[in-house]
């Protein structure tokens, strides 16, 4: 080769490496707004999602919040119940109570009745005989 050729080669080296690095150059800026444009939309997930991790956690809160006052209300009625139960069974124990003394007093006001109209019926029996004796004697006068 010749030193014309090779100045010739070295000069086509040279336009290759100058439009490489030109055509690098341009895929560089191309890759830096790229990754510019992926950083900002990394940093706006970035926001969106630490946005939405305070929600998450804002909503979890209240949950818990209201849950909370779900298992209190909940205890609150069981209680409330328990002492409904134990209400209805002294009210039911007492309705027994007064049944059982309604009967006793219902059978002792039929003895009571029984003897007075047995009293009753001696009386009218005694009474029949006395007066049978008394027409005995009012015809003997007679």
């Amino acid at each position: 080769m010749t030193d014309e050729e090779l100045n010739l080669r070295f000069a086509q080296m040279s336009e290759a490496v100058t439009s490489l690095a030109e055509s690098s150059q341009t895929q560089f800026l191309q890759l830096d707004q790229k990754v510019a444009q992926v950083a900002d939309t990394v940093a706006r997930l970035a926001e969106s999602t630490d946005a939405r991790n305070q929600e998450l956690k804002e909503n979890d809160r209240l949950i818990a919040e209201k849950l909370d006052r779900l298992v209190d209300g909940y205890l609150g009625l069981q209680q409330n119940l328990g002492t409904t139960s134990e209400l209805l069974r002294q009210v039911i124990h007492e309705n027994q109570q007064w049944k059982t003394e309604q009967e006793r007093r219902r059978v002792e006001q039929e003895r009571i009745n029984e003897e007075f109209r047995q009293k009753h019926a001696e009386s009218d029996q005694r009474f029949n005989v006395l007066l049978e004796e008394i027409r005995f004697l009012i015809r003997q006068q007679s």
